[in-house]
């Protein structure tokens, strides 16, 4: 069988074609009605399959479970109402041994729908085939399901495809190479597949294909508040959670406030949990101040109240090279200047970032193709009253109207320098709200996108939850995604995959 379906609905098929037992994906009301909407009244177009009867008991199931769906209700759906929604369709998208996602391109959409016609004719094993429409953007999932975890993993340039089993195991592919994995793998001409394959064998085959796809990794932590009565408590569970972490991290991003208060005994806690971070990655984590780090509770007024001597050794490098992951990280200390919590990034570090740079590229003409990165403490976008992903709103990370006093005031100055420069990539602190965003500017009439993401309070101090996110990335395609973890109560009862950020365009934008 093979459906079609709006971007935005990727991870109910998901869900429900998922034989794998876990928590419904939140969600909010009006998106679970337009899914469906979609297979009640839009069944023709979106479901391909030979079996009338089984597309009428779909269409009939979908058509009483819509009417359940109180539109008038809470904005947001809770897990278990999800599941209970969902539970009668899961017997039309389970039982299938391959599972097949196909991520698709604007511009080749008669390639799409012939790949898409051969997975689910010529397969010998049961295949549910998908295939999303309105790609070529960003998509932020909530609860994303393993299938979605595997492509979050591989940032790639669609035309891509996600194949998984029903026991979970995933694997995303490049287009030309998935249709070669099927070749040799599922479809009945297939010269090495074994006549009738079970599941174990689909089974095999995914993880045995999956083993070899180790994507770059980038752990970005901040606002660890050292010093902080409940960062206090927290610190040794962190630091043991992200032992385990580290082993599939590539480097690590420290966006500021690593005390509570510039104290030297902070400092020394702070050094400890450093110390155990570069044995671990065999990497000095990158690391930058953050207001509290230099100013007496985290504020300063016409100088009153700054202390940077405490933070001055504790290793902030301006520009990093990391040549195994093909990075440049800029690093900037947004709290030299400014009153209060503010932030201010001035034209002489910008000018100084530039200028070393220029000299790296002549020196090593191979780091001018690497990947930028700015590190900054402060966040370059104005988060205001509505969420940016349902992430927020599911944890219900409702922030306030953008105050003065913790504005990073000259931010425009700051993105500018960054388009000039092609960073594609911003990662922040400051504010314990996870956040992202895809900044679209222009500079000197030319157009940038700049992904921003901002990460929670790794320690959840100000009652937040414990934050911390994974970036992706792919040096060729010059692809990011991201993967946000969260754990709500910080009692030790366990981080959890909350929200993933998939870059589905399909050309980077270029220069004009």
């Amino acid at each position: 069988m093979g459906a079609t379906f709006d971007l935005q609905h990727i991870n109910f098929i998901s869900y429900i074609s998922s034989e794998i037992r876990r928590p419904a994906p939140r969600c909010e009301r009006s998106v679970l009605r337009d899914f469906l909407y979609s297979i009640s009244y839009e069944i023709e177009d979106n479901i391909i399959s030979t079996d009338e009867g089984r597309r009428e008991g779909l269409r009939q199931t979908a058509t009483a479970l819509l009417k359940q769906v109180d539109e008038k209700n809470a904005v947001v759906v809770t897990q278990a109402e999800v599941a209970e929604v969902l539970a009668p369709l899961r017997d039309f998208f389970t039982g299938y041994h391959l599972y097949v996602l196909l991520i698709p391109t604007k511009n080749d959409e008669r390639l799409m729908r012939d790949t898409y016609d051969t997975f689910v004719f010529r397969s010998q094993v049961d295949v549910l085939v998908l295939m999303p429409k309105n790609t070529g953007t960003f998509v932020n999932i909530v609860d994303p399901f393993p299938a979605l975890q595997a492509l979050a993993d591989a940032p790639i340039v669609p035309p891509a495809a996600v194949f998984w089993s029903k026991s979970g195991a995933a694997v995303a592919l490049s287009m030309s190479e998935a249709s070669w994995f099927f070749r040799e793998n599922f479809a009945f001409d297939s010269k090495y597949a074994p006549k009738n394959p079970d599941h174990d064998y689909v089974d095999s085959v995914i993880s045995y294909k999956a083993r070899d796809r180790k994507p770059k990794t980038i752990l970005h932590i901040s606002d660890l508040h050292f010093g902080d009565s409940v960062a206090n408590k927290r610190r040794s569970y962190i630091k043991q959670h992200l032992g385990g972490v580290v082993a599939r991290t590539d480097r690590i991003v420290i966006s500021g406030d690593l005390f509570d208060q510039p104290r030297a005994e902070m400092r020394q806690v702070f050094e400890e949990f450093r110390s155990d971070l570069t044995a671990w990655t065999k990497k000095d984590p990158i690391i930058i101040p953050g207001n509290h780090d230099v100013r007496e509770s985290g504020n300063r007024i016409r100088g009153i109240g700054a202390n940077s001597e405490v933070f001055v050794d504790s290793g902030f490098v301006p520009i990093v090279i990391d040549d195994d992951l093909e990075v440049v990280f800029f690093c900037f200390n947004s709290c030299e200047e400014g009153n209060f919590a503010r932030g201010f990034v001035s034209e002489q570090q910008r000018t100084s970032r530039g200028t070393a740079f220029e000299k790296l590229i002549r020196e090593r003409p191979e780091t001018k193709q690497y990947l930028r990165v700015a590190v900054v403490h402060h966040h370059p976008y104005t988060y205001d009253s509505k969420p940016t992903v349902f992430y927020e709103k599911a944890l219900n990370f409702f922030s306030k109207k953008e105050d003065r006093f913790i504005a990073f005031k000259n931010a425009d100055e700051f993105l500018a320098w960054c388009g000039a420069r092609d960073v594609s990539l911003i990662l922040h602190g400051h504010k314990h709200v996870p956040h992202v965003v895809m900044a679209s500017i222009t500079v000197r009439q030319k157009p940038r996108e700049i992904m921003i993401v901002g990460c929670g309070s790794t320690t959840g101090v100000e009652k937040k939850p414990m934050c911390y996110d994974i970036i992706s990335v792919d040096p060729r395609t010059k692809r990011w995604n991201v993967t946000f973890y969260s754990d709500p109560t910080g009692d030790g009862s366990g981080f959890d995959l909350q929200n993933v950020t998939l870059d589905f365009r399909t050309e980077l934008p270029r220069p004009a």
